[in-house]
């Protein structure tokens, strides 16, 4: 298992210059962002202005809003606490829903011919050949197993570590986000 504490993370700008990203984590780690070279990234981004997104070719995007009222994409609204996927290649317009609020997004740009990724919602697969989870903590501050978990922290578990995931399963105020290797 990893602790990715929020507080620890360099903000960094978008790829298009409109905006301040933390990254997380990508794989491989040697890839790097630029590059485009790697499998996936995640990230949190702040949103404070209407703005188009950066294009990422041959990639697909999941993101979700996780402060803040929400953003319309393309017409589309995105409330707090939603989630959608979309295609890197596509052309997107971002409004904040409120003006003069801002957003915090989690947001993973991956390789679909290569990664799956999806929000887990109340039970594990058995038998499951994922290449990680991320659990995202949205609570002031708790304990889970021998980490202290603040605001925006994440812990990746590894598939040696899989055998805890029922122990963060279902809690409130949390995600668990599926990584998992394909073709």
């Amino acid at each position: 298992m990893k602790l990715i504490q929020f507080k620890t993370l360099i903000p960094g700008p978008w790829k298009n210059g409109l905006g301040i990203t933390y990254q997380l984590d990508i794989y491989p780690d040697s890839s790097g962002f630029s590059a485009g070279g790697y499998d996936f990234r995640v990230s949190m981004a702040k949103v404070n202005s209407d703005n188009d997104f950066s294009i990422f070719e041959s990639k697909m995007r999941y993101l979700k809003i996780i402060e803040g009222k929400g953003i319309v994409l393309n017409q589309k609204e995105l409330l707090f606490n939603q989630s959608i996927f979309f295609s890197g290649d596509e052309k997107i317009h971002a409004s904040l829903i409120k003006p003069n609020d801002q957003i915090l997004d989690l947001g993973i740009i991956y390789n679909p011919k290569k990664v799956l990724v999806a929000e887990v919602e109340d039970k594990l697969e058995t038998g499951d050949e994922s290449f990680c989870y991320y659990f995202f903590n949205f609570n002031e501050e708790f304990k889970i197993l021998q980490f202290e978990m603040k605001y925006l922290d994440a812990l990746v578990f590894y598939q040696e570590d899989f055998s805890k995931l029922s122990e963060v399963l279902n809690l409130e105020k949390t995600l668990l986000i599926k990584i998992k290797f394909i073709g």
